[in-house]
């Protein structure tokens, strides 16, 4: 890894760009992103390769990317939503009440999957919440007109580790 992070270094700028087609490409072929979303699908492929190597939880399908409110589901159909992080916040959801309505809130995924990523794209973590965690954490993003969850260590707690097995830390 070291000598290709050294060849890319020492490359011209133009081959550079013409590259990110390239690599694109690849990753599109080997399935590991559908879309132009790289951050949020090389999350739902890190959520995915970890929920298959930990035994204490379900395998993941993706689900098609036209589904709305979540990204993978399980074999005995529960949803999940997938946020991929490299910051202090996730991206926001839809579909859920504005502050003060008084209608019941549509069930919209059945556990939120939080997958921050470092700065280089490798994984810092896995986490889930349910549901009801999920209602009890959202805060609302005014400038965006929803919810969000702002990743922090209180946040994180209230998660599950996914992740860390003994002896495994996650997808290589």
């Amino acid at each position: 890894m070291e000598d290709m992070i050294d060849r890319l270094k020492r490359m011209e700028d133009g081959d550079l760009v013409r590259l990110y087609g390239a690599w694109y490409e690849e990753m599109k072929t080997r399935g590991i992103v559908r879309t132009r979303n790289i951050v949020g699908e090389v999350g739902e492929y890190y959520a995915v390769e970890t929920y298959r190597d930990n035994p204490s939880f379900p395998d993941l399908e993706i689900s098609r990317v036209s589904m709305k409110h979540f990204d993978a589901t399980s074999q005995d159909g529960r949803r999940y939503s997938v946020k991929t992080v490299t910051s202090t916040s996730t991206g926001v959801f839809y579909g859920l009440n504005a502050p003060g309505e008084e209608k019941e809130e549509e069930h919209l995924f059945d556990h939120l999957i939080l997958v921050r990523l470092n700065k280089d794209y490798t994984l810092a973590g896995v986490y889930e919440m349910d549901w009801s965690t999920f209602l009890e954490l959202k805060s609302w993003h005014s400038r965006m007109g929803a919810w969000k969850v702002s990743v922090n260590k209180n946040v994180l707690s209230r998660c599950v580790r996914v992740d860390i097995l003994e002896g495994h830390h996650g997808v290589n």
